[in-house]
C-alpha cells in the first residue's frame, strides 16, 4: 500500500477516434499495452473489489478494461464481486466487442439484492441513491446464449468460478470469493457454484 499502482500512468490512454493521427496513436497504444503484458507475469490474478463504488470509478474505465484484458490474454484468473462484475461485462476486445464473459457462468448483484434510494452509500454523507443500471440483465446480456448468470436468490452465498473468473455476488460473498480464489491458484479449480 506504501508504493501503489497508479493506472494512468501504467495503462497508456486509449486514442480518441477522431484523433487527428488516429493511425499512429492506436500503433503506439498497442505497443504499449503489449508491454503492460510483460509486467503481468509478477501477478497471478486479479481481484476486482465490489460494493457501489465501482459503479463511479471502475465501470466504465477503459484502463480498468485494459488491464481486465491484460489478465485475461495471459490465462491469469481474475476476480470480481458485486458491481465490480460489471468491470468484466465491459471488458471487450475492441476486434470484435464481445464481453469477455461471453459463454461464460457468473454471479453478481440480482434484482432482489439491488438496493433503493436511501440505502446505497458511498461515504458517511454521500447517498449513492439506487444502482444506475440492474446488473442482473447487463450479466444474462453479456453471457450470451451459451453462458449464464446465476443471481442465487434466497441463497445466502453466490460464488461462482469459471476460469479464468471467479464472481462473487455481492459484498457479503467476498469472504467466499477469496477462498475460491486460492482454491483457483493453489488447487487448481475451474469450475464451482453452478
Amino acid at each position: 500500500m506504501d508504493n501503489p499502482i497508479i493506472l494512468s500512468q501504467w495503462l497508456p490512454d486509449r486514442p480518441y477516434w477522431s484523433a487527428e493521427k488516429f493511425l499512429r496513436e492506436m500503433e503506439a497504444y498497442n505497443n504499449a499495452l503489449d508491454e503492460v503484458q510483460k509486467d503481468l507475469e509478477q501477478y497471478d490474478a486479479l481481484l476486482i473489489v465490489g460494493g457501489s463504488g465501482p459503479i463511479v470509478d471502475l465501470v466504465n474505465n477503459h484502463r480498468v478494461h485494459d488491464l481486465i484484458l491484460s489478465f485475461y490474454k495471459k490465462g491469469k484468473a481474475i476476480a470480481a464481486e458485486c458491481y465490480g462484475v460489471t468491470c468484466l461485462a465491459f471488458a471487450r476486445d475492441l476486434a470484435d466487442r464481445k464481453s469477455i464473459i461471453w459463454g461464460k457462468h457468473v454471479t453478481g448483484h440480482c434484482k432482489e439484492y439491488d438496493y433503493k434510494d436511501g440505502t446505497g452509500f458511498v461515504g458517511a454523507d454521500i447517498n449513492m441513491g439506487p444502482p444506475p443500471y440492474p446488473l442482473e440483465y447487463i450479466l444474462q446480456d453479456a453471457t450470451g446464449p451459451d453462458g449464464a448468470y446465476h443471481g442465487n436468490f434466497g441463497k445466502e452465498i453466490s460464488v461462482i468460478v469459471d476460469y479464468p473468473f471467479i464472481t462473487g455476488r455481492s459484498t457479503a460473498d467476498s469472504y467466499t470469493t477469496g477462498q475460491k480464489v486460492v482454491e483457483v491458484l493453489d488447487k487448481g479449480l475451474r469450475r464451482y457454484g453452478w
